[in-house]
Order: structure tokens, then sequence, then C-alpha cells
């Protein structure tokens, strides 16, 4: 699990695991716009990427997958 402050600190909470592995990232500032949480979302991908994950599938679900499509589609914001 990760978890984003309102100042989008990341706290990592468990283990990963190197197959497979499925991470919950909660961000903690419920009014935090979509924007802002597609930034953070990048610094998560950059913090897995800097740990070998090379291929990353998103779920989510209302906010969230408005999130997932901006990180999916930077030009579009």
């Amino acid at each position: 699990m990760i978890i984003v402050d309102r100042h989008g600190k990341l706290r990592l909470i468990g283990d990963f695991v190197d197959y497979r592995c499925l991470i919950q990232v909660i961000f903690q500032d419920k009014r935090s716009r979509p924007k802002q949480q597609a930034e953070w979302l990048m610094r998560i991908c950059d913090l897995l990427a800097n740990r070998g994950v090379s291929t990353i599938n998103f779920v989510g679900h209302s906010m969230g997958c408005i999130t997932i499509f901006l990180v999916s589609n930077p030009s579009s914001t």
C-alpha cells in the first residue's frame, strides 16, 4: 500500500514482491484535484521504476479513473 498525504509525501506500507504485486494507492486528501493526484501518481510510477518495476496496470474507480487518464494521456491536461 502507498499512502499519499495532503502534501504529496509518500508512505510505503508492507513489502513489495517482484512478481505481479498489487499495490493500493490511497490519497488522504479527498479534496485534491485529479491533476494534482496525477502528479503524485507519476511520482509513484517513478518510485516503482526505481525499484525495478517495468510494467504497471492501473485500476481505478470514479475520480481515480480520471487521474489514471491524465497520467496515461498527459497532453490532455
